[in-house]
Formats: structure tokens, C-alpha cells, sequence
């Protein structure tokens, strides 16, 4: 078992275990667009880019395919990576600004309107968000 440490909360968890199984598991919110259990985890959207510490150096990855092999702590509420997922939802609200994820996650965050609109914007409530979820 590897200790780590997500938002002040130590746990235990299996070497291999992502970090986004980890947050899961204690309650931590880690938003996400990709994912889905059932299928391997590819980190297409970025939304769950969270930042880590693994002693040596601070980095920004995506918690949904990172794999803990040894101790690290995990922020999710820093600024750094609340200012990246603002960004990224954003960019999404820019570009399919009329698909309900997409506002349901803006709005959770509470994410104001982009102030620039997407080169190829769909406003197609159904447009496909490049998840990748369906080839996969």
C-alpha cells in the first residue's frame, strides 16, 4: 500500500490505483468528461488535470490516467488547477456552448461565459465533445 495525500486527506491506496479512483473513494470531486469505468481511461478532455507533488517537484497531470506507484499529494482546489479547469470548460462552453454537460459542469463550477467564441463552434445541443467514449 502507498500513502498519499489527497487535498489534506491521507489515505492508503494500491500501488496501480489512479488518482481519480483515489479522490473517488474519499468523496473528493474530480470533474470529468472521459471517463467512464467500463472502458480504459484516456484523459481526452483534461478536465480532471489536478496538481501533484511527488516530493521533488509540483506538475499538473490528469488524474484519470495517472497511476500511483509511489507517495504523492494531490491538490484539486489549488489555483493553479482550478485556473486550468476554467480554462478548459471554457474552451468547451466556446465550443458546443449548447450541449447540457457541458453547462451542467459550467454552471457546478461556476464557470462565467467565454469571452471569445470557438473557430468551429457547433451549437448542436447533441454535437459530439471528442470524448472518445463511444470508439472506445
Amino acid at each position: 500500500m502507498i500513502e498519499i495525500i489527497i487535498n489534506d486527506q491521507k489515505m492508503q491506496v494500491e500501488e496501480g490505483c489512479t488518482i481519480l479512483d483515489a479522490a473517488n473513494k474519499i468523496g473528493v470531486d474530480i470533474p470529468s468528461l472521459c471517463h467512464h469505468p467500463k472502458v480504459e481511461p484516456y484523459g481526452a478532455c483534461r478536465l480532471c488535470t489536478v496538481e501533484i507533488n511527488d516530493g521533488r517537484k509540483t506538475r499538473m497531470v490528469t488524474a484519470c490516467n495517472y497511476p500511483i506507484r509511489k507517495s504523492i499529494t494531490v491538490n484539486t482546489v489549488s489555483e493553479k488547477t482550478v485556473n486550468t479547469r476554467n480554462t478548459l470548460i471554457q474552451m468547451m462552453m466556446s465550443r458546443w456552448p449548447n450541449v447540457s454537460y457541458v453547462k451542467e459542469i459550467a454552471k457546478k463550477y461556476q464557470v462565467p461565459e467565454p469571452d471569445y467564441t470557438h473557430p468551429l463552434v457547433d451549437s448542436n445541443e447533441h454535437a459530439c465533445v471528442l470524448c472518445g467514449l463511444c470508439i472506445r
